[in-house]
């Protein structure tokens, strides 16, 4: 059905629904329209879906409002028709005129006068086997102290006229333009349903508000095919990649010839396999009703399953730990084909941890998941303890029923429950609060509070002993005093249900600390909103730990992927979660784990990159010991931890370089996502690709692993002193329950004039001290040089190994700094001598230019401070790429420094 033609929508801004505050549901799911909770599979996929409306047999219904419309001329468009009634006032005016931003352009205008205004569209003829989306155009102009709304709707009813369901589309208050609005997919899931209207709303948000305008172009109703898909696991979470079967059904295909593309992707968007699923017999081809242009209508639904693996023996005894991207693509027309998007992960199977470190916060939807299924999930994604809303109305059995299925299986599997008392439920609401929202509200009586709460802590009092009053985001109590004070009474009544019931508040970190003796609570859970970076969360941390010593819950969101590449995501992830290691934090968690751009899951059930880094972290952070950092040979970042008798490591580098040294014999390395590799060997060392990814190495010598962190030179620094040796004391412990006999060998060969090797004999847990008397090689560069400390131990079955200590060659009294540019043919070298000696000192600078005389700047006589001097070279252009010696000396020291002419 079509009521004029649809004008171009143009390069306008485009509103697409996302789970949270644009749906509105005006009649029960039970009747049959669904699109599906914040965990739902049919919500989901609409959110992933991404088929434009343009070619026109897609379009059944599409108004533009211009003269086409109105063949009467009444400035109505035919055959809709407006809302009457109380609060509906007939003077209101509902007309098409001329577009205010352009007058050669007609719309839809509702002008309210008082009260509100509602028009609706014809009825227009829909099929259960097919998904439709609502498009349209919207401008909501302000009006100073006239606040309104405006939405569309869609109205479902049966061939009767029976209306069975309604919903709202995209509840906007106030747009600098014209906007263009798209509804998710919907899909209807009771075969009565057989006809939409489409209505158009203005409302105004405050009874002072009389005035106001809404004005509406461009309605269209697309009809496209219906698929629907599903995983059997809840959180798309499997163990085995046996088990990773994506279900579905699909149905209003337009082609007799349509076929199913799937498209497989890991994290990086890496292409891993494409296959195609015909979904129509061709015996039965010819039995099919051809519409128009060879399309099909009404065609019977039809059932596939698509699998990670296809059943081969071979293939199933790979390693499938990761994450996955599917994109399933509908091919049944020429052009602009339906998608869906669906993400997966298997993990390999993992002990859980006692230690209550890593937990998130649930929303209360996911009671409605199956329990045993949900608890085993979190259980192997390293969820050791869980946020999660529990305020429900007695009079909600199933609910309650629900929840309390789910307390016993988290029970069952040693997770910890913080009972949250956020929003109560709307029987509880509408009985003690009328207006006022927000826990800081709720809690101005406390009486009322704590008469309101009663029910709940009877009934979960034995299953929860922690409680949040207020959720994540909810930091109310804490930004008012006479708040704070009133915990006091809470605190007293929450301690009748049990001695060891504890209960805490929410806060930010950006709120000053209430002060010690108001502080009538247990624990704070602590964030900020949008996340931190490592530097904040470091700097906020270590404030806190410092200023009280009340139990923290610190939050830990991974970072918006509008704003930071994966890469970084990922690391500044590692860092914060090492971060509540080394701090000793007792709890942390993720507050917002299905947020759309930084979340561990995204469009429902889906999910996100960040939830196997974040799982591969939490599963082998909880129980560990962190032991600190050594020197790698390239430099890599990392950090050690001891569990279960063995080390493990996790590492990166800003630049991609390769890593040589003994691990361990029983090394693994596992990217952030699950997949292992293996470390053999090789002359008595393994080597590894460090980069940005971090990396996890489990499988090491701890013995070893202790020694090298035991490792210390007495100086950090040697003077640039060629003539005679430096000594250096090196220490080190033996971690081996035996006495430990060998040698050390000191080298570096850029740095010394000779290698330095020198025995030792120490006892169990017994510290070795040993004297190496350095002596740098003449030309040695004035720098930080890396010396390698070689391991050879007398037993036979003990490894050879290595460490590496840093040591500065140069002055402590004197630096020289170089700043160089280029100027025309000239290139300019700016030498600065930075004197911290007592003194004044005296320097011969040389530059060595190859093929050109040496150049030589005296610094005579410099007193403590500072001075610079400029050095320029001519005819550059054979000199652009090489590098330049340069050498200040005195009588008795010599430090050497390098140039690069670019």
């Amino acid at each position: 059905m079509h009521c004029g033609k649809a004008k171009p929508w143009g390069a306008l801004w485009t509103y697409r629904l996302v789970v949270g505050g644009w749906l509105r549901w005006s009649w029960p799911l039970v009747l049959g329209l669904v699109i599906g909770s914040i965990l739902g599979s049919e919500w989901s996929a609409a959110l992933g879906q991404q088929a434009s409306a343009t070619v026109a047999e897609e379009y059944i219904y599409a108004c533009d409002f211009e003269a086409e419309v109105d063949i009467n001329y009444d400035q109505w468009p035919d055959g809709w028709r407006r809302q009457t009634g109380t609060g509906f006032p007939r003077y209101n005016r509902l007309e098409i005129q001329a577009d205010p931003l352009n007058a050669e352009n007609r719309v839809l205008a509702l002008s309210l006068d008082g009260g509100q205004a509602a028009v609706y569209s014809p009825a227009i003829k829909v099929s259960q086997q097919c998904s439709y989306r609502l498009r349209f155009r919207m401008y909501l102009p302000s009006r100073e102290a006239h606040g309104r709304e405006g939405w569309a709707s869609l109205n479902f009813f049966t061939a009767d006229e029976k209306k069975l369901a309604s919903y709202d589309v995209a509840i906007l208050r106030q747009t600098d333009d014209w906007v263009i609005v798209e509804s998710p997919l919907v899909t209807a899931e009771q075969p009565e349903i057989a006809s939409v209207v489409i209505g158009l709303h203005v409302h105004p948000t405050e009874a002072t508000s009389l005035f106001g305008q809404a004005f509406f172009d461009d309605v269209s109703l697309q009809e496209l095919p219906r698929l629907s898909l599903e995983f059997d696991n809840p959180l798309h979470v499997f163990l085995d990649a046996q088990q990773a079967i994506l279900k579905g059904q699909v149905s209003g295909m337009r082609r007799a010839d349509s076929q199913l593309q799937f498209e497989l992707f890991d994290e990086r968007g890496r292409p891993l396999r494409t296959e195609r699923l015909p979904l129509q017999d061709e015996r039965f081809v010819s039995e099919v009703k051809v519409m128009r242009a060879g399309s099909t209508q009404g065609y019977t639904v039809q059932q596939f399953q698509w699998k990670l693996l296809q059943g081969e023996t071979e293939e199933a005894a790979q390693v499938h730990e990761g994450f996955y991207r599917l994109v399933i693509t509908l091919l049944d027309r020429d052009v602009n084909p339906l998608v869906r998007e669906m993400t997966f992960v298997v993990v390999e199977q993992e002990t859980q941890s006692r230690e209550r470190l890593f937990g998130m916060s649930l929303p209360l939807s996911v009671i409605e998941l199956d329990p045993y299924a949900l608890g085993t999930t979190l259980q192997q994604l390293g969820v050791t303890w869980l946020k999660l809303p529990v305020w429900l109305d007695q009079d909600q059995t199933q609910q309650a029923m629900n929840l309390g299925n789910l307390l016993q299986r988290l029970a069952r599997l040693e997770i910890d429950v913080v009972g949250v008392l956020d929003e109560p439920p709307p029987a509880v609401y509408k009985k003690y609060w009328q207006h006022e929202q927000g826990i800081s509200a709720l809690t101005t009586d406390i009486g009322v509070f704590l008469e309101a709460v009663q029910p709940l802590l009877v009934e979960l009092s034995l299953r929860i002993d922690r409680w949040q009053i207020g959720s994540d985001q909810d930091t109310g109590i804490a930004e008012n005093l006479r708040t704070i004070d009133r915990m006091q009474k809470v605190k007293e009544h929450f301690l009748k249900f049990g001695e060891q019931t504890k209960v805490g508040l929410p806060w930010s970190w950006l709120q000053q600390l209430a002060p010690s003796e108001k502080e009538h609570w247990d624990f704070q859970s602590v964030g900020s909103r949008p996340p931190l970076t490592m530097g904040e969360f470091s700097h906020h941390v270590n404030r806190w730990r410092e200023q009280t010593s009340m139990e923290s819950f610190v939050a830990c969101q991974p970072l918006s992927s509008n704003d930071y590449d994966l890469e970084t995501r990922v690391q500044e992830l590692c860092l914060q979660m090492i971060e509540t290691k080394k701090l000793g934090v007792s709890r942390t968690f993720v507050p917002e784990p299905f947020a759309a751009d930084s979340g561990l899951f995204r469009g429902g059930r889906n999910p996100s990159e960040m939830l196997l880094p974040w799982r591969t972290l939490a599963v082998h952070l909880s129980g560990a010991e962190y032991l600190g950092s050594i020197q790698f040979p390239n430099n890599s970042t990392n950090h050690w931890f001891s569990k279960g008798g063995e080390a493990f490591v996790l590492t990166w580098n800003q630049q991609s370089v390769a890593e040589t040294l003994y691990l361990g014999k029983n090394a693994v390395m596992l990217d952030m996502w699950g997949r292992r590799s293996p470390l053999d060997l090789v002359g008595g060392v393994q080597s590894f690709t460090a980069d940005k990814w971090p990396k996890l190495i489990r499988g090491l010598d701890l013995t070893v692993a202790l020694i090298r962190l035991s490792l210390r030179f007495d100086r950090t620094a040697l003077d640039s002193i060629s003539t005679r040796p430096q000594n250096v004391k090196l220490t080190f412990k033996n971690f081996y329950p035996h006495g430990l006999t060998g040698s050390v060998l000191l080298s570096n060969p850029e740095l010394l004039a000779r290698d330095i090797r020198s025995a030792f004999q120490i006892g169990r847990q017994e510290q070795g001290s040993l004297d190496a008397p350095v002596q740098i090689r003449s030309g040695a560069l004035t720098k930080q040089h890396m010396l390698q400390v070689d391991f050879k131990l007398a037993a036979e079955e003990l490894p050879e190994f290595s460490a590496w200590q840093p040591l500065y060659v140069g002055a402590e009294d004197v630096e020289f700094t170089f700043r160089q540019r280029l100027d025309k043919n000239r290139f300019i070298i700016v030498v600065t001598l930075i004197n911290r000696s007592p003194g004044p000192v005296t320097y011969t600078l040389s530059l060595y230019v190859p093929n050109r005389k040496v150049t030589n700047v005296m610094f005579y006589e410099i007193p403590p401070g500072q001075q610079s001097e400029s050095i320029a070279l001519y005819n550059i252009d054979e000199l652009v790429g090489r590098t330049l010696k340069m050498r200040a000396s005195n009588d008795y020291r010599s430090m050497n420094y390098q140039i690069k002419v670019e």
